[in-house]
């Protein structure tokens, strides 16, 4: 949490305010937090009893102050110009910047993950900008975003209390208030994945939130059997067989409930954008499962 803290403290922005809700935490986190707010007065420290990172975050909006909102997970970072660069488009309802991925576990590789500089109006409209494989990444997290508080409280905007999912359809919902967004090209938020962390653990029956996350965007952006509906059902798909590679028979028995939904039968090869998802589709029609259970260890 210190490199968290310092890395915001050290913006080249200095008008903010750093909200810290602490959840029951069992190391030296608090004692840490604490004294950090003694000498800076920009930092505000909330303990509060265990209740999920939702109830935190929704916390943390309830005391926020300020014009605009960011959030950043305590095992991760920013660069030291992340919200100079964001605030500079703030007239938009949302921006929406790149991500890089740090493995802990692996030497500290780094992977970047990069949108283009578009502007977005009515992204209700322009739904088939923001449901695909390049961008929606970026907009199915809540960090890497500056939002705008009076839109948030307006709409009484807040997580779910759920295990997966929360921030995908926070941020949707605060998209369905939005009539402009930006994307930009840079990267300055440091996700560090952390095998061990909550984040990471197995998640079970999964699908049904990934199902609440497609049907929310089905009913409120108008997708229908569209490339972006076919997009967030692949999507369903892969995140929920790659939930159980542990074990071929569970991973299975999830490919064939999966296949049985009457969703599944709307997928439409054409409508499939990109060669890996067109061919992971194609294994999953043709009941491959035994092939597509080893291409997800290879993984």
């Amino acid at each position: 949490m210190q490199n968290c803290i310092n890395s915001i403290q050290n913006q080249t922005y200095s008008n903010f305010e750093i909200i810290v809700v602490d959840d029951e935490s069992t190391d030296n986190s608090l004692e840490l937090v604490k004294k950090l707010e003694d000498k800076d007065k920009r930092i505000k420290v909330i303990s509060k009893s265990h209740s999920g990172v939702s109830m935190t975050r929704n916390l943390g909006i309830q005391n926020a102050t300020g014009d605009y909102i960011v959030f950043v997970d305590a095992d991760d970072e920013i660069k030291s110009s992340y919200l100079a660069e964001l605030i500079k488009y703030k007239k938009y309802d949302l921006v929406v910047s790149g991500l890089i991925k740090r493995y802990i576990d692996k030497n500290n590789k780094k992977e970047e993950l990069t949108l283009d500089d578009i502007i977005i109006n009515d992204p209700i409209k322009n739904n088939s900008i923001i449901f695909n494989r390049n961008v929606f990444p970026l907009f199915s997290v809540n960090y890497t975003n500056l939002f705008k508080s009076q839109i948030i409280k307006k709409n009484k905007i807040s997580f779910t209390n759920q295990p997966y999912g929360e921030d995908s359809l926070f941020v949707l919902q605060y998209l369905k208030n939005c009539n402009s967004v930006r994307c930009i090209s840079y990267n300055g938020y440091i996700n560090n994945i952390i095998p061990s962390t909550l984040s990471r653990r197995h998640i079970d029956n999964i699908e049904k939130y990934l199902i609440k996350i497609k049907q929310y965007a089905q009913k409120n952006y108008k997708l229908e059997y569209s490339s972006a509906w076919q997009y967030l059902w692949c999507r369903l798909i892969k995140i929920t067989l790659g939930n159980e590679i542990e074990n071929y028979g569970q991973f299975k028995s999830k490919c064939i409930l999966i296949r049985n939904k009457e969703e599944s039968s709307h997928i439409s090869f054409s409508k499939i954008v990109g060669m890996k998802d067109k061919i992971f589709v194609m294994l999953f029609k043709i009941r491959a499962y035994g092939l597509l259970y080893k291409l997800y260890l290879i993984k």
